[in-house]
């Protein structure tokens, strides 16, 4: 493949890092360790044959068979933990989708471990109950009462969320119109609420990097396919299994390490997403589809970029079911992060106009200027017609086939 910038700018991020590793430099860095760079060719000749062992036998050849023994022989090498034990006993779950409606439009996300779709749905809640201006979008009312009810959902990411297989989640709770009225009414219309509002026993504080990826496929029969996959940060743990092609990924950082912990995006997590055996880590993943008001296929879209994942798919579908924006606008609009703590309102591009910024000022909330690295990839129905948009902010393309 010819690398493109974005791969670039990670490989020169990561460098000093897979340098470390004989097998990570022999694929991506020259022999000084420098990096490779845009518009160079990268041969990943292991991967192309695990992809092809693969193929041939299926999941048993990597769970079980040659690549399952390369990746535990790396791992003994690196003073990893992984086994054939582990390898050979991994299940893939497969859980139902959360499910909520926001003024007819149904909305199908994500499951735990991921807090994505319970959130997303939480947040259309209690905006359905606050009531939005739709004829002024972004207004300062409007992203006012948006990044509130962001804030109150991720009080209750931090309070509940974690694996379902370990924890006991209240998700009908959590996504229920009655709990949304009952926070909406905490809400001022006027008047942002600090941090120190809600109170949380056994805070602890957990990251998500934002090197994600994100695809969405359509056709025209309604046929959707919504994927969102992450090794956590760049390279993940930039180690490649020798002779395999397979970079290692970094996901156990996406477990809170211990109560009170502090990481880098200062998400807050609890005591429901400490490591055990066999659990999977929380995260925001939010590969997100929306049916129309006959229960027919209208939106497919994801995002990577952490714990904003959420935030800017909920937004993007706010922006072209409540705003009737085209798709490329919904998009490309302006998007705020709020998660409780840190205990600031986040604006990413282009931003808003001094007056909007100087309201929502007066209003209480602490604005930081900072994109939100996220890079929506979205597909409508539109008349039988398909559109797709994948964000202006990054890489990436729309394509028909």
């Amino acid at each position: 493949m010819i690398i493109y910038p974005a791969l670039a700018k990670a490989l020169l991020y990561k460098s000093q890092d897979l340098c470390k590793y004989s097998a990570s430099k022999k694929i991506f860095l020259n022999d000084d360790c420098s990096p490779k760079k845009a518009g160079e060719v990268l041969y990943q000749k292991d991967l192309a044959h695990t992809l092809e062992l693969i193929s041939e036998y299926g999941s048993a050849v990597f769970y079980k068979g040659e690549i399952a023994k390369k990746i535990v022989a790396s791992q003994k090498k690196h003073q990893g933990k992984i086994t054939l034990k582990d390898m050979s006993n991994y299940v893939v779950r497969k859980r139902a989708p959360m499910e909520g409606d926001y003024k007819g439009y149904k909305i199908i996300s994500m499951p735990p471990p991921s807090s994505g779709g319970a959130h997303i749905i939480q947040i259309f809640n209690i905006l359905e109950e606050l009531g939005l201006d739709s004829h002024s979008p972004q207004s300062p009312k409007n992203l006012h009462l948006v990044a509130s009810a962001m804030q109150a959902a991720f009080v209750d990411r931090a309070r509940y969320m974690g694996d379902s297989d370990f924890v006991e989640i209240p998700l009908e709770r959590i996504t229920s119109k009655s709990y949304a009225k009952a926070l909406a009414k905490t809400i001022p219309k006027d008047k942002a609420l600090p941090a120190g509002f809600y109170k949380l026993d056994d805070e602890s504080l957990i990251k998500e990097p934002e090197h994600t990826t994100h695809f969405t496929l359509a056709d025209k029969q309604g046929n959707i396919v919504a994927s969102t996959q992450t090794i956590n940060g760049w390279f993940g743990s930039s180690i490649v299994a020798e002779g395999t092609g397979i970079v290692m990924n970094n996901e156990m950082d996406d477990f809170a390490s211990h109560v009170g912990g502090s990481n880098l995006f200062g998400a807050v997590g609890g005591k429901n997403n400490l490591v055990e055996p066999r659990k999977r880590p929380l995260s925001s993943m939010s590969p997100t589809v929306v049916l129309d008001k006959d229960n027919k296929p209208l939106l497919a879209l994801g995002t990577p970029s952490g714990t904003r994942i959420l935030t800017c798919v909920m937004q993007t579908v706010l922006n072209y079911i409540e705003y009737k924006m085209p798709l490329w606008e919904s998009v490309a609009a302006t998007r705020i992060h709020q998660q409780w703590k840190p205990d600031v309102l986040r604006i990413g591009s282009p931003g808003f106009s001094q007056e909007t910024e100087m309201k929502l000022t007066q209003m209480g909330h602490k604005i930081e200027h900072k994109d939100l690295g996220c890079k929506i990839q979205a597909i409508s129905f539109e008349d039988n017609i398909l559109h797709g948009v994948s964000d202006p902010r990054e890489e990436g393309m729309s394509m028909g086939l």
